[in-house]
């Protein structure tokens, strides 16, 4: 008895403190393409992913910024491009290498990425149906240890189909529609201080 009544209250304080949000905005985001391997989209509306294989997205966070006491972090795309018809199953990497710039990649120079972190579907009729586009939801909560992160896209596809994501660089449409890290935040603070994460997701 002495166990549950120590436990339940802290587990009941927990949950009550989370739920208040925070954003961090991408500081890089582009595209690199195979039979372009020269070529720099850095400028590019639209991180284009797909082409079978050959054009690859990637982004780039500063995360100085990120709250310490962070319980979750998600990143969120917005789709508002792809090619008549297609379906695409889009995976997400880490990379390891976070020192290149949007305005300087290209297929050459492109960073290796490494772990597949998820994957997502993009359907044409999906986006058809939408209104100016449909957000995708990623957790990256366990990637966001360091100072900056950088992600890559790329498809399965052996099709000459692709897809994209709003660029930070598209002066159409809103900069709600920019990719951005969601912080899921709680007024408890690590005990330790710093950049340690909560007790509770060690």
């Amino acid at each position: 008895m002495l166990f549950i009544a120590v436990v339940l209250p802290l587990i009941f304080l927990t949950q009550s403190a989370l739920g208040a949000t925070s954003t961090t905005s991408v500081l890089h985001d582009t595209y690199v393409d195979q039979g372009l391997p020269s070529t720099n989209f850095g400028t590019e509306n639209h991180v284009k992913i797909g082409s079978n294989g050959q054009k690859l997205g990637f982004i780039l966070f500063n995360l100085t910024d990120k709250p310490t006491n962070y319980v979750d972090a998600q990143l969120i795309l917005k789709i508002t491009t792809i090619v008549t018809e297609a379906v695409l199953d889009v995976n997400v990497y880490s990379v390891p290498n976070n020192s290149w710039a949007e305005t300087d990649l290209t297929w050459n120079n492109k960073p290796s990425y490494t772990e597949l972190i998820e994957t997502f579907h993009v359907d044409y009729d999906e986006l058809m149906a939408s209104t100016g586009g449909y957000s995708i939801s990623i957790n990256i909560t366990d990637y966001v240890s360091g100072q900056a992160v950088s992600f890559a896209f790329a498809t399965n596809s052996t099709e000459s189909d692709y897809c994209g994501f709003t660029a930070k660089d598209n002066i159409n449409l809103p900069d709600s529609y920019n990719p951005i890290i969601q912080w899921t935040i709680s007024d408890i603070v690590s005990p330790t201080g710093g950049d340690d994460p909560p007790y509770w997701r060690r």
